[in-house]
């Protein structure tokens, strides 16, 4: 006689299995601390979040289930949509002005044509609006068509604006249309915005399985028949974040090319980001006991580098650059990057070493202090510079390259 699948729900989680699961999060905030990669306030910010926001989810969502009026689920869902389009704006470094309602716009109306298909052809639910079908659905509809809005239309408006819209302004030049000049770049963000839903799906069953499915599962419903929910959510979520990121791509164009196929670049704006720790110097606080009293070359007796105690020091002794944190990569100005970044060179001991300007920041004080390091390092050098009291200071050999104007090319 064949057996029957029982599958239970799972009971309730204790506040020792969730403070279990958080002990997970002080880790990642630890190897962060450990790496120098400054995540840790942001770490406890998302987490905070985390819990806050998911406890205030279900408090609300139980009322909403238990009322069940389209009154309330169509607001609540429309204030979703305002929440993503607000969220998505907010990732992009290239954007402009309207992208906020634009993404507003055109997640509203894919989100509407896949909320009458769910309702219409594909779920059927009775009522049609049931709050425990429709809000969990568009909620995974919406925290995909965020990642596809951010990402395609960064790259879109990138590609139209940047440094590779001279290809744009070509194709104008030579007569294209607004949209046979955008064609290519809304290409590059149609690509970008979709590859992460798209290579979700190829792997989707073999090395991952998805929340819904997971969440199905634990909830008693048979496997197979989770999987073919997951399914028909996968399908309506690549439907919805390409609508979506379609429809806010001709609005993007439509914004920063006019009908008269001109270009306006001005309209985009680079959004100034906080500075990220650099690779190199995280690297070097993880091991930084490697570069203390290192010896750099062959024959020098006194120490011309020392990375200890927050201070880059020259052979004498009088500090190259201070540091209050070798991980406060942010706080140092360009002078001070530019130092950090020799000291570290040198410590390296390389054969030789090729400075382009490499004072071009720096004062004179610093100017002189950098020299005295480079001297002292017994390593060929070859100065690049415009300041020719330097050169005579610091060159054995000087090979000066003149700007001669030809009349041939004029």
């Amino acid at each position: 006689m064949p057996s029957t699948l029982q599958v239970h729900p799972p009971g309730d989680l204790g506040p020792s299995s969730l403070c279990a699961a958080g002990s997970l999060v002080l880790v990642v905030a630890a190897t962060s601390a450990a790496l120098g990669l400054r995540l840790e306030g942001k770490i406890a910010v998302s987490a905070l979040r985390t819990v806050c926001q998911l406890l205030a989810l279900g408090s609300l969502l139980y009322p909403i289930f238990s009322y069940n009026r389209p009154f309330v689920v169509i607001p609540y869902i429309a204030l979703m949509v305002c929440f993503a389009a607000r969220e998505a704006a907010a990732k992009p470094q290239h954007t402009y002005s309207q992208m906020a309602a634009h993404f507003g716009f055109a997640l509203a109306l894919a989100l509407t044509t896949s909320f009458a298909l769910c309702a219409g052809l594909i779920l059927r639910p009775t009522p049609w609006w049931d709050a425990q079908i429709m809000i969990p659905v568009s909620g995974m509809l919406l925290g995909n068509a965020i990642s596809a809005l951010s990402l395609g239309v960064d790259r879109f408006v990138g590609l139209l604006c940047g440094g590779e819209g001279g290809q744009v302004r070509c194709l104008l030049a030579c007569g294209a249309s607004r949209v046979e000049a955008a064609l290519p770049a809304a290409q590059g963000g149609l690509m970008t915005g979709l590859t992460p839903t798209l290579n979700q799906m190829s792997v989707i069953g073999l090395v991952s399985i998805p929340g819904m499915m997971t969440g199905t599962v634990l909830g008693g419903t048979p496997p197979l028949v989770a999987a073919k929910y997951q399914m028909m959510i996968m399908f309506v979520i690549l439907f919805t974040s390409s609508a979506a990121l379609a429809t806010s791509i001709a609005l993007a164009a439509s914004s920063l090319l006019d009908a008269r196929a001109f270009l306006h670049p001005h309209r985009a704006q680079r959004r100034a980001g906080r500075k990220h720790a650099d690779i190199l110097v995280a690297a070097a606080a993880a091991v930084a006991g490697c570069f203390r009293e290192a010896p750099l070359a062959a024959g020098a007796e006194a120490a011309l580098l020392s990375l200890s105690d927050g201070f880059v020091e020259a052979g004498s002794g009088t500090p190259l650059v201070r540091m209050a944190s070798l991980t406060d990569w942010a706080s140092l100005s360009g002078g001070e990057s530019q130092r950090v970044y020799l000291a570290m060179m040198v410590a390296l001991r390389p054969q030789v070493l090729l400075l382009d300007e490499v004072t071009s920041a720096c004062d004179g004080e610093a100017t002189a202090l950098v020299e005295a390091l480079v001297a002292q390092a017994a390593v060929g050098a070859v100065w690049i510079t415009h300041d020719t009291a330097q050169a005579s200071r610091v060159a054995t050999r000087i090979v000066e390259f003149q700007l001669v104007a030809c009349d041939a090319l004029c």
